[in-house]
């Protein structure tokens, strides 16, 4: 199964701790009152830890959603 264009560099980056940056990324315009990226908010979560906030990313990615109100 293909894994897609960046899927696969990403984890042989993620096997020597490297990252990427992508600098002048698109982001969505906020469509509602109190909206952000959910990213940002789980970030901003006292107590969470990094494997926590990989798996949210990992659904976040599968439901292909940025912002709150996605």
């Amino acid at each position: 199964m293909d894994r897609g264009l960046l899927a696969s560099p990403r984890g042989r980056m993620k096997k020597i701790e490297a990252s990427m940056w992508i600098a002048n990324a698109w982001a969505p315009k906020l469509q509602r009152e109190n909206d952000g990226a959910i990213m940002e908010r789980f970030a901003a979560i006292q107590g969470i830890t990094k494997g926590e906030v990989e798996k949210v990313n990992t659904v976040r990615f599968y439901l292909r959603v940025i912002i709150i109100a996605d």
